[in-house]
């Protein structure tokens, strides 16, 4: 409630403007902060993912050099059979 004093002080209006203009600078660096933050966040996770799949794609050439360095099984049973002639 306002008190009549306060109606006739011209320096009322001017204190709650500050007050009201604080308040509002404060929130807006919070939310700078916030979205900064956010953007991080966003950032850090897609190294994350870009890594990880990097990792991946390596463990499948891995995989996929390894099982092409080996006979499969046809190549295998006719290798033995060959030897087995020669002996």
């Amino acid at each position: 409630m306002i008190t009549p004093h306060e109606d006739q002080n011209p320096a009322h209006p001017a204190v709650k403007l500050q007050m009201l203009l604080t308040h509002v600078r404060n929130k807006l660096k919070r939310s700078e902060r916030q979205e900064e933050r956010t953007r991080q966040d966003v950032n850090e996770r897609q190294r994350d993912v870009a890594c990880k799949s990097r990792i991946e794609r390596r463990r499948r050439i891995g995989t996929a050099t390894t099982e092409s360095l080996r006979p499969n099984e046809d190549q295998a049973a006719a290798g033995d059979r060959s030897d087995a002639d020669q002996n």
